[in-house]
């Protein structure tokens, strides 16, 4: 199996909410993300940790390995594809964003 070298047997992935200080961690994966998503500023990223529905990061080893950002329909939110959904249906949750780090 071919896995990263930080990687082992060992290795625990813990998947949590996420806090404050995951924000410039999340930021940063975010960006190297781009241009699979849009690039963010942490103002905006910091309003996605207020507003989001579900905001859950992985972390292992103490370092954020993925991030996943969900909105609820009452989300005062304007992206296009939200809104398409927002008008159609009651229930659902949007997900905005989902990042792993190589």
């Amino acid at each position: 199996m071919n896995r990263p070298d930080h990687l082992t047997d060992d290795s625990v992935i813990d998947i949590r909410d996420v806090r404050p200080a995951d924000l410039p961690a999340v930021l940063a994966l975010n960006e190297r993300s781009v241009p699979s998503m849009n690039s963010l500023t942490m103002e905006r990223m910091q309003w996605f940790a207020g507003n989001a529905a579900y905001f859950r990061v992985a972390e292992i080893s103490g370092s954020i390995a993925g991030f996943l950002i969900c909105m609820a329909p009452e989300a005062q939110y304007r992206s296009p594809n939200f809104l398409w959904l927002q008008e159609r249906y009651r229930d659902f949750l949007y997900i905005d964003r989902v990042a792993v780090s190589a």
